[in-house]
């Protein structure tokens, strides 16, 4: 029984995690950053981009199971494409303006433009003593 009940609460914390991770490629400009993200099957409205730190980018989103031309859903013989949900974490080369992110989606390709940030963002503060 105690199996049985671990074999159910590692399953259920696998449900929410990402199932897969789209494929990137970062481009470092003087002044930008371009980070291309294949995601071929996702949509506008089924994808996420957003800073998690003044250099770090988060791409989340979800690629829904393919439908058959009559709109059912045909048995899956074999699948190689991942399906379900996605994330993944981009580590960026320099501190980006939050303001100045771009995003364009065409032929299954993400691609990201993220401006260089004028001045580095604060994170912890210097405090000088007399």
């Amino acid at each position: 029984m105690d199996q049985l009940l671990k074999r159910l609460e590692r399953f259920a914390s696998q449900l929410d995690r990402p199932q897969w991770a789209p494929l990137v490629s970062i481009v470092e400009a003087e002044r930008e950053v371009r980070v291309y993200a294949d995601v071929p099957g996702v949509g506008r409205d089924q994808i996420e981009c957003r800073l998690v730190a003044p250099s770090a980018l988060e791409i989340t989103g979800t690629r829904r199971a393919r439908r058959d031309q009559n709109g059912g859903h045909a048995p899956v013989r074999h699948a190689e494409q991942p399906r379900g949900r996605f994330r993944r974490l981009v580590p960026l080369p320099f501190p980006v303006s939050p303001d100045e992110m771009t995003a364009r989606l065409r032929d299954g390709e993400l691609e990201i433009r993220l401006k260089r940030a004028t001045a580095p963002a604060a994170e912890t503060q210097t405090i000088r003593g007399e």
